[in-house]
């Protein structure tokens, strides 16, 4: 199970970028891309992303199925 971006649906505002409390989100080329390896699955990205671009398992966060994603909460910046 991991994180993936839609590229089609990613504006590259930096959201996520901001958001992910290990830096594993970088924008690449106007998109964000997610390194496996330091993402923790903590959810920030899909939650708060404005586009909807973030995947998990490839499937978009909808709040109307998932009122909140398993293990995630939503944060602001410098919180």
């Amino acid at each position: 199970m991991s994180y993936s971006v839609d590229q089609e649906l990613c504006s590259g505002c930096g959201t996520c970028v901001d958001l992910c409390p290990t830096e594993a989100i970088e924008i690449n080329g106007g998109v964000a891309s997610i390194d496996d390896y330091l993402c923790i699955l903590c959810s920030l990205c899909q939650v708060n992303c404005p586009q909807n671009a973030m995947l998990y398992d490839g499937k978009p966060y909808e709040p109307s199925v998932f009122p909140q994603a398993p293990g995630s909460w939503e944060m602001q910046p410098g919180t």
